[in-house]
């Protein structure tokens, strides 16, 4: 499972959908973030795949009943069980990462997916963009809304994702 979800978000995150320019832009955009619980969900797939090589590999092992092969995989099973612990234990969001990350990066490429999942159809690349506080060169959300879209919702439409 950790390693199925980790290769997901690689997929979502990580591929390209624009010019060479954008995309290395995203990808750019997205470094700074691996300290999230995002970053954690990578390592967490890495650990997953030695873990179930380390498994694969060990077959061999339980099928012959090789004691020392078997000692093998319990110090590969000892040395990756702390990591593997000490990274499940971060994704606990204590000091709510994650909300100022979606707040912080709602309007960039890197959100596309998820804006294309949770935003009202069809708004995802218009109202649901709107920038927290409306962004730099508003005031206000309301601001941003009635100069980009001639409109006055989109705050209720961000939110609502």
């Amino acid at each position: 499972a950790q390693v199925g979800t980790g290769s997901f978000l690689f997929a979502v995150q990580w591929t390209g959908r624009g010019t060479a320019e954008d995309d290395h832009l995203q990808r750019q955009s997205l470094a700074p973030n691996l300290w999230t619980l995002n970053g954690m969900l990578f390592f967490l797939a890495v650990v997953g795949v030695v873990l179930v090589l380390t498994m694969i590999l060990t077959l061999k092992v339980i099928r012959n009943v090789n004691l020392a092969g078997a000692v093998r995989y319990m110090w590969a099973l000892y040395w990756v069980m702390p990591i593997e612990i000490l990274l499940v234990i971060s994704m606990f969001d204590y000091h709510r990462v994650t909300d100022v990350w979606v707040k912080h990066w709602w309007a960039t490429p890197s959100m596309d997916w998820f804006r294309n999942i949770f935003c009202l159809e069809g708004t995802a690349h218009t109202r649901c963009i709107v920038p927290v506080g409306g962004g730099d060169e508003y005031n206000n959300e309301e601001e941003w809304c009635v100069d980009v879209h001639r409109a006055t919702d989109c705050e209720e439409v961000r939110n609502e994702a």
